[in-house]
């Protein structure tokens, strides 16, 4: 009887596992591995919008300034811990999900953006709706404008693990919030004159 019993627990903690692993998997094909491919594209298309909202002027158009708002609301120009602290747990009410640590990644640094650990607990379903309004936080609507409510955000991998709760889950997720990076001024002109002349100068002695 007692063998029974430890191999009924036994079989029952493979089935969770197993389990774990299929609802990771189908987090990772179904949500964030098809959206990673548009990062980089939207990315490069807010901080193109952001570069008007540098350009912008008070007699610019009212097009020109909603996008320029929504471009700085997507890459703010630092890191703004706080608001991005009260975006996350606003999406995590709106999902249903608990979020329970918020780190920033200091040991991986990317250029434009600021690394995360965040951990959020909740059913699966609702798991799922967190990632999704995560990465509809920012997006190019079909006149091609940037829409955003918050911060443009980057998942690069979720890790979930049984919670305490029946059917609840732990959900690690290693992401990254946008942060204006301004592009490196090209060299001046000037400076090539110079050097080409100097050369030139020399190759005459």
């Amino acid at each position: 009887m007692i063998n029974r019993i430890r191999s009924s627990r036994r079989a029952s903690a493979i089935t969770a596992a197993l389990v774990i692993a299929l609802l990771a998997a189908a987090a990772w094909f179904g949500v964030i591995a098809p959206k990673r491919n548009d990062a980089a594209n939207l990315k490069d298309e807010v901080a193109a919008a952001q570069l008007k909202l540098v350009q912008a002027t008070q007699s610019s158009a009212k097009m020109k300034r909603e996008t320029a708002a929504a471009a700085l609301r997507a890459l703010p120009v630092d890191s703004d811990q706080p608001g991005l602290l009260d975006q996350l747990n606003a999406l995590g009410k709106k999902s249903k999900v608990t979020v329970t640590t918020v780190t920033p990644t200091l040991t991986s640094v990317t250029p434009g953006a600021l690394q995360l650990s965040v951990t959020v607990t909740g059913p699966y379903f609702h798991v799922r709706d967190f990632l999704h309004n995560l990465r509809n936080a920012v997006r190019v609507g079909k006149d091609g404008r940037v829409l955003a409510t918050g911060r443009l955000f980057d998942v690069q991998s979720v890790n979930l693990q049984q919670a305490a709760g029946e059917g609840a889950l732990t959900a690690q997720l290693a992401m990254t919030a946008g942060i204006y990076a301004p592009p490196a001024p090209a060299p001046a002109a000037g400076t090539t004159t110079t050097t080409a002349s100097a050369a030139g100068a020399g190759t005459t002695n």
